[in-house]
C-alpha cells in the first residue's frame, strides 16, 4: 500500500460512521462498523445479502434508493428507524454510486438529533395549546426579520384582524394606533429595541372602525451585550375598564360639582366622627376654613 492509499485508509478508519460496499444484487462486499452506535444485526457480515438483514419498509427503502443511485449515478439520501439489540435508532443512509453495479453506503446515527427534534415538537405543541387557550393575545416577534413568527387566535380577535393577516410585521398594528398615541408608542418601541421592557396602554382603531383601548406588554430576548433578536409579548383589550374608569371619573366630577355648588351646607363625617369633606356653604356658615 503506497503513502496515498495509507492516508485515505487512515481517514476511512477514523470516520465514526458505518460504511458498507454493496453489490446491486444486495451482497455485502465490505463492511466498516460504526464507532458511535451498535451495528450488530443478525447475519450482517461480508458475503451476506441485505435481504437477510433488513426487512419491511427499511429494506424497501434501501433497495429503491440503491436502484435510483445506480440509474442516476447520483447520491441518494433517506432516513429510517431501526431496532438494533432492542435499542430503537434513527439512521440516515447516503448511497453513493461507485460503478454500474456497486454502491457505497454511509450510515450515520440520527437518534440524538431525532430525540431532540421530537422533544422540541412536543414542547412547541404544549406551548401552542397553552397560548391558544388563554384569553390574552400572545405574540412572538423576530427583530432580525421584522416579522412575527407566532400570534395566537386571541391576538387576531383583539386586534380585529383576519387570522395570519398581521404576521408580516408591525405595520398593520402601528397604522391603527390612534394618532394621539402613536408617537408615544413609537418612542417606547425604540427603547424596546435597546432591551427595555414595553408596557403601554393606547387607543387602537380596528379595521371596521371600532375604537378600542389595548394594553401591550413585551419583553426583549437576547444577550444584553448584543442587539435584541426576539420579542415576546401580550396584548389585552382593556376597553371595558377604560369605559368604567371614565364613567367613574365623570360621576365623581358631577358629585364634586354638586357638592361644592350646593346652596346649603353639606359635610361628610367618618365613623369616628372626623370630618372628611365639607362644602364651601358649610364652612362659611360655621366660620371654618375649607382647608
Amino acid at each position: 500500500m503506497d503513502q496515498s492509499e495509507t492516508y485515505y485508509q487512515a481517514i476511512f478508519d477514523a470516520l465514526p460512521d458505518l460504511m458498507v460496499r454493496l453489490h446491486r444484487d444486495g451482497t455485502y462486499l465490505d463492511i466498516k462498523p460504526a464507532t458511535t452506535f451498535p451495528t450488530d444485526l443478525p447475519n450482517f457480515r461480508v458475503g451476506a445479502n441485505i435481504r437477510q438483514v433488513l426487512s419491511g419498509d427499511t429494506l424497501q427503502g434501501y433497495l429503491e434508493a440503491m436502484d435510483k443511485a445506480l440509474h442516476s449515478q447520483a447520491t441518494q439520501i433517506f432516513e429510517y428507524p431501526l431496532l438494533v439489540q432492542g435499542q430503537p435508532l434513527w439512521q440516515e443512509a447516503r448511497i453513493v454510486p461507485l460503478s454500474d453495479d456497486q454502491v457505497l453506503i454511509v450510515v450515520r446515527d440520527l437518534t440524538d438529533h431525532k430525540r431532540a427534534e421530537m422533544a422540541l415538537q412536543d414542547s412547541e405543541s404544549r406551548f401552542r395549546q397553552l397560548a391558544e387557550a388563554v384569553q390574552q393575545g400572545f405574540f412572538v416577534y423576530e427583530s432580525s426579520t421584522g416579522q412575527y413568527s407566532y400570534q395566537n387566535p386571541a391576538y387576531w380577535e383583539i386586534c380585529g384582524i383576519e387570522p395570519g393577516a398581521g404576521l408580516d410585521g408591525m405595520g398593520h398594528w402601528l397604522a391603527r394606533i390612534h394618532p394621539e398615541d402613536r408617537l408615544r408608542i413609537e418612542a417606547a418601541l425604540e427603547r424596546e429595541q435597546q432591551g427595555e421592557p414595553f408596557d403601554q396602554e393606547y387607543r387602537y382603531i380596528t379595521p371596521d372602525g371600532e375604537l378600542r383601548w389595548l394594553r401591550s406588554r413585551a419583553f426583549p430576548l437576547g444577550n444584553p451585550a448584543e442587539p435584541v433578536t426576539r420579542i415576546v409579548g401580550t396584548v389585552e383589550n382593556i376597553t371595558d375598564r377604560k369605559v368604567a374608569e371614565a364613567a367613574l371619573q365623570q360621576s365623581e366630577e358631577r358629585f364634586r360639582c354638586a357638592f361644592e355648588k350646593a346652596p346649603y351646607a353639606i359635610s361628610l363625617v367618618s365613623s369616628t366622627g372626623q370630618f372628611v369633606m365639607a362644602n364651601a356653604y358649610y364652612c362659611n356658615l360655621l366660620g371654618y376654613s375649607e382647608a
